[in-house]
């Protein structure tokens, strides 16, 4: 998010086209919360794919600890587990 706010502050200069859509985004949503309107929890979804899609373009966001959560991108349940019932 820091790297974000840098952007914005630098009045998105310096930003690839795909993170100014990100930040537009982001910007909307949060209007949108703060208004109190509903927000679906697909349009949060959706930014987070987009940057874990584009990985040279967000390499802060990659790695990141909120990064590590989403590898493996698979969970796979090993059979000698506790709660394996297969």
């Amino acid at each position: 998010m820091q790297v974000f706010r840098n952007k914005v502050m630098d009045q998105m200069r310096t930003c690839h086209p795909l993170e100014e859509q990100i930040i537009r985004s982001l910007q909307s949503l949060e209007m949108m919360l703060v208004s109190d309107m509903q927000v679906h929890p697909q349009s949060f979804y959706d930014l987070v794919n987009i940057i874990r899609e584009h990985e040279d373009i967000f390499p802060v966001w990659h790695s990141s600890e909120t990064a590590k959560l989403y590898s493996p991108a698979i969970f796979v349940n090993k059979k000698k587990a506790g709660g394996y019932w297969f």
